[in-house]
């Protein structure tokens, strides 16, 4: 079931790529997929201020830790240059924490 977190921050499709992950590996991903949002909105500078969904994660690699990510309708608006684009984020366990870079070239 999903949490209250959950449905406000990832869409239906984030939802389903998260259920492709093995249960004991499903709340890092989660939260590298949060991370890598926070990323991508931190990046243009913006933040995510039209919600979370605003930038939406449409592929990741377990074994390189890389998250993939496109701008929401809003966000694509103000940058069109980057609408369209699959944007990498590079994603890295460090203890309990994760840590999320990337580098959004033409914003």
């Amino acid at each position: 079931q999903r949490s209250e977190f959950e449905a406000g921050a990832f869409t239906a499709q984030e939802e389903r790529l998260l259920e492709s992950v093995e249960a004991s590996t499903r709340l890092e991903w989660l939260t590298r997929f949060w991370c890598a949002k926070n990323a991508i909105g931190k990046e243009l500078g913006c933040g995510l201020r039209y919600g979370p969904q605003s930038v939406i994660v449409t592929a990741f690699e377990t074994d390189g830790e890389v998250v993939k990510a496109v701008l929401g309708d809003k966000l694509a608006g103000e940058f069109p240059a980057l609408a369209d684009i699959s944007m990498a984020v590079y994603t890295i366990r460090h203890g309990d924490f994760i840590i999320a870079s990337t580098l959004c070239e033409g914003a």
